[in-house]
């Protein structure tokens, strides 16, 4: 079994000859190459031009938006919280109104029912519908009171406990 030195190195030669043919097939093909993308780039260069302020814009425009998703979202939030916060005291602000309310029909009914007797002649229920009556004005003027004047005077109103 003889040695390849004897003609010019073999296999090594081969490889060398194999890389160095690659590379000129690299170089032909980049050489058809670099035409066709040298136009391709004078193509897109103005259009990337015109572009990148856009994009800025774009940039600005959404930058902006998410700023203003981001405050809105904010103040939504607050709202939803306010609310939240607040509603009960302006159920109980509601009811008192109503028992207000009630009392006055009460006091009214109870007076339209004293002025019946008088013209009926029925006198005897007089004293407890004229006690029903004025148990009615009092409650009216204390549910005023509570809800006008307690909270000047720094007390909370008795309804509106949290």
């Amino acid at each position: 079994m003889g040695s390849d030195k004897g003609n010019g190195g073999g296999s090594g030669h081969r490889v060398g000859s194999n890389i160095l043919s690659i590379l000129c097939l690299a170089g032909a093909l980049w050489g058809q190459l670099l035409p066709s993308l040298q136009q391709l780039w004078a193509t897109l260069q103005p259009i990337l031009e015109g572009a990148i302020p856009l994009l800025k814009y774009f940039g600005i425009a959404l930058g902006a938006l998410l700023v203003g998703w981001w405050y809105l979202t904010g103040v939504i939030n607050g709202l939803i919280s306010g609310i939240t916060t607040i509603l009960p005291y302006i159920s109980r602000i509601i009811g008192g109104v109503v028992e207000i309310f009630q009392g006055f029909v009460t006091t009214v009914g109870a007076y339209l029912a004293i002025i019946g007797d008088l013209f009926s002649g029925n006198t005897d229920k007089l004293a407890e519908d004229w006690a029903k009556g004025w148990n009615g004005i009092v409650e009216i003027w204390k549910g005023i009171w509570d809800i006008a004047v307690m909270p000047w005077l720094g007390r909370s109103i008795p309804f509106c406990k949290p």
